[in-house]
């Protein structure tokens, strides 16, 4: 009886740590870095030039 009571303890904290983890990367992008930023504002500048 023990076993299954710890069993089933530890699948919950697992099941429900696992979901917290995936949901925390999901919400949560990486925020571009400067020199992402700074090439992005160079791609657009080029794209209204060509326009």
């Amino acid at each position: 009886m023990n076993f299954i009571i710890v069993a089933l303890a530890l699948y919950l904290f697992i099941v429900k740590f696992l979901g917290l983890v995936m949901k925390t990367k999901q919400s949560a992008p990486p925020a571009p870095s400067k020199q992402e930023a700074l090439l992005a504002e160079i791609r657009d500048l080029l794209k209204t030039q060509r326009a």
